[in-house]
Formats: structure tokens, sequence, C-alpha cells
């Protein structure tokens, strides 16, 4: 029923019938994810959860288990790291308000997550606020008298210039060519696409008050050097005090900067490489994005240059391709979603004519 008064706005009221309120209780929400913490094909890319939040298990989880992902839920981190010590997940995403053991413990005490080279995303969330913040890492190292890139980056990836925001010390390099420097405050620098001659840059956290927390916020808010990798050098041994104050400058940050909770989303899945192309979930390399859409010759008519963009929205794949090949044959720009979620996403980065 509805009821209406001028100037107050109007009070809507749906009654659902008693008999569905006695079953909706007799349900337990621990049974929606029965299914999830059974076995798992291990054959299939699958992600461990580390959240006690049931809300973020849900919007993340869901997230994955439509992108291709099966999942593993926790509500500590000592579970999760204990199956990484027998399995190899794809990737570790770990809430960090976690305290039977910090995100920045598990990192450190994880060794098969170096080793392995297993993703792990930090994610933090406040509801109240609707605020969200993920950290893009590429690896978490441990604060060392002694840098060893061999072992801290291995040799697939090379990295000829690298910046170490951190106390300087001796470096073993993988060869002569390898250039590297210390800083160990950036404020001094005027702008921080300065840094962007750098294609790695390892970021001490814990040290100098904490500062490189705002530096790696800087770094990401740059367009030129957001796309830097970034390892985060953690001191072996944090007092409770201490990731109380690193938790707290990252929780400040993040309200600073003002980010959806679904932009947690945005995160996981660049680092997830998941793609919107319903050809190549996974692979992000194949994604279209905004900036492929303004490469037009100048002899074209201005109503020619105009390249309409269609977003497309269905759970289905085979859908997704058939409608995406039928409008890309007319000429029109296509974008693909596979659920709200997703839409919401792709919304934030272009805007579809329909």
């Amino acid at each position: 029923k509805v009821n209406s008064r001028p100037g107050e706005g109007s009070k809507f009221t749906v009654i659902f019938p008693g008999i569905i309120k006695k079953e909706l209780n007799n349900i337990k929400v621990e049974d929606l994810h029965s299914n999830v913490h059974e076995s798992i094909d291990t054959n299939l890319p699958y992600v461990l959860l580390v959240n006690n939040n049931q809300q973020m298990q849900k919007l993340i989880g869901d997230y994955l288990l439509t992108n291709n992902f099966k999942i593993k839920i926790f509500k500590g981190g000592t579970g999760a790291l204990e199956i990484i010590k027998t399995e190899k997940p794809s990737a570790v995403i770990i809430d960090i308000n976690i305290t039977d053991l910090t995100p920045w413990e598990f990192v450190l005490l994880g060794g098969d997550i170096s080793k392995e080279n297993i993703p792990v995303l930090i994610t933090s969330i406040d509801e109240k606020r609707k605020i969200g913040y993920g950290f893009s890492v590429y690896k978490y190292i441990k604060y060392e008298n002694e840098i060893d890139l061999k072992i801290n980056l291995g040799t697939q990836n090379k990295f000829n210039n690298i910046l170490f925001f951190s106390q300087p010390r001796v470096v073993k390099k993988l060869d002569n060519s390898q250039v590297v420097d210390f800083i160990n405050d950036y404020q001094p620098v005027e702008h921080i696409s300065t840094f962007s001659e750098y294609d790695l840059i390892v970021i001490n956290i814990c040290q100098n008050n904490y500062n490189g927390i705002n530096f790696y916020f800087e770094l990401k808010k740059n367009k030129v050097t957001r796309s830097i990798p970034i390892i985060f050098e953690i001191d072996e041994q944090l007092s409770q005090q201490e990731v109380y104050a690193l938790n707290g400058r990252v929780k400040e940050l993040a309200v600073k900067e003002n980010h959806h909770p679904m932009d947690v989303l945005k995160v996981i899945r660049d680092r997830l490489q998941i793609s919107n192309d319903p050809q190549n979930i996974i692979d992000l390399s194949h994604e279209r994005t905004a900036r492929d859409s303004i490469n037009y010759t100048a002899s074209k008519t201005k109503e020619e240059k105009r390249n309409y963009k269609v977003l497309i929205v269905d759970d289905d794949n085979d859908t997704l391709f058939t409608v995406g090949e039928i409008l890309n044959d007319l000429g029109l720009e296509t974008y693909y979603a596979k659920n709200g979620v997703e839409c919401l996403l792709s919304l934030s980065n272009i805007l579809p004519d329909i």
C-alpha cells in the first residue's frame, strides 16, 4: 500500500506472507557458502577470500563466480595460510581488518606466496561511509639489510630502472645494466610524474612515519605513474601498535580518496586479468577501453567521426558474442558486461549511447 502526504513524500509498505518469513528463518547464511568450501577442481582457477564480513563475501564472491573463478572463503588468515602450503590458488584477497593474522603478517609468513608468485590483494572497505580501496601491488617482500634482486624478483621479469623508497642498502643486481636508486621522501619532487622513468618502484610502507603509503596513493593517482609495478617492503616484526597505525593511515587515505566499494572490484579485475570481452574472459589484453575509441583520421566528416558506443549486458556468453558481432558489422563500437556489477564498472569508464 502507499500513503502520501503533500510536502513529505510517499511511504510504500510491502507485506510478505508469514509462511515465507518462516522458511527464510530456517535458512542459515553459512549454508549459502557450503558448496564453495567443499572440494574444488584444482584445475579450475580459484581464489582464497579472507573476509569475515558476509556482505563483502557475497559482493566479491559473486563477482568472481560470474567470471569463472571458484572461491574458498575464510574468516581468518590462519586457515588460508594452511591451504597455500598444499595448493596454489590463483590469488588471495584479504581484508585489512582481519585480526587473527594481519594481512601484513600473512604476506610475509606465506613463503609459498612469494615463491609461487601468487597475487595477494589487500582490501579495505568501510560500509558505513561507502568507501572502498584495494592495493594493486605486484609483490610483498620483507625488509632485509642486503637486497638480492634475483631472490626478491626472480629472473622471469627483469626490471632495468628500479626505485627504492626506503633506507639505502647494498643491492645485488642481476647484471650491471640495472640502475637502482634510493629516496626516503617524495615531497621535494615537484611533479610525481618525474618517477615515470622507473619500471619498478619498491616502497617501504613502515618507515618514515608510514609515508610510503602516501607515496603509493600519489603514484596511483597520476595517470603517468599508475601503471608502474609496485612492491611493498614490510618490516618483519610489526607490533600491534604499528599494525594499528599502518591500517589507520590506509583508512585515512582511503577516506580522502573517496573511492566507492565497487572500485575494489576494479582492482580485482585488473590484477586477475578478468576481461569483459566474451571471446576471452580471462585475458585482459583483449579488453577494449575508452582510449581505443579515439583513433580517427582527420579527413573524416564530423558525422563519420562519431563512433556510437553500445554496452551489451547479458549473462550468456553466446548471446554477448552474437549480438556483439551483429553490432560490429553495423559499424558500432561494442562493450560487454555479464551482470549488473560489471555494467556499473563499465559505466565508470565509458559513456555508451545505448
